[in-house]
């Protein structure tokens, strides 16, 4: 069975999984390329977006604008929490902290005792100073998975936060 033969949604996977491959040796172009094969193989797939934009964020050169271009796509195409809570942060990367805090809490709001997903979100919410607004998000979730060692980490991690924001004095205006 030769490459062009195998079923379309196979062929995406092997390239997206050689794609992940590639970024993990750091060859960040050559997997941007595999996965832009696979976006044209399925282009409705949003998860394909997704890795895109995952590979621009980790590249040490790579693009936020893009990766939160890719996640965008990836959103358009399939509202996950994961896909909303990494556009969030990309843009919040991107200085457009409103849309992106607003990403950021709908993904928390969607997924709201993932620790997976409230990485991203306490992430981002961090890089847009809300450590309060992150508080409020893992307070929720331990509440829902109270046994979650992740999300006891993430509790320890936003409280941290939010004691040396206080610590430094109230955010001030101009």
């Amino acid at each position: 069975l030769s490459a062009d033969a195998a079923p379309v949604p196979l062929r995406v996977s092997a390239l997206r999984l050689a794609a992940r491959l590639h970024a993990d040796g750091e060859r960040y172009a050559r997997g941007r390329k595999l996965l832009r094969e696979a976006a044209a193989l399925a282009p409705k797939k949003a998860v394909v977006q997704y890795d895109l934009g995952v590979n621009f964020e980790t590249d040490p050169h790579g693009c936020d604008e893009r990766a939160a271009r890719r996640f965008r796509a990836a959103v358009t195409r399939d509202a996950k929490p994961k896909h909303l809570a990494a556009l969030g942060r990309a843009l919040v990367r991107i200085n457009r902290v409103a849309a992106g805090v607003k990403h950021l809490t709908a993904a928390a709001t969607a997924a709201p005792a993932d620790a997976a997903v409230l990485a991203v979100v306490v992430d981002g919410l961090t890089d847009a100073k809300r450590p309060r607004t992150a508080y409020r998000v893992v307070a929720r979730a331990k509440f829902l998975a109270p046994r979650d060692a992740a999300v006891e980490k993430l509790w320890a991690d936003v409280r941290f936060e939010l004691s040396r924001s206080t610590a430094r004095g109230p955010r001030r205006t101009v």
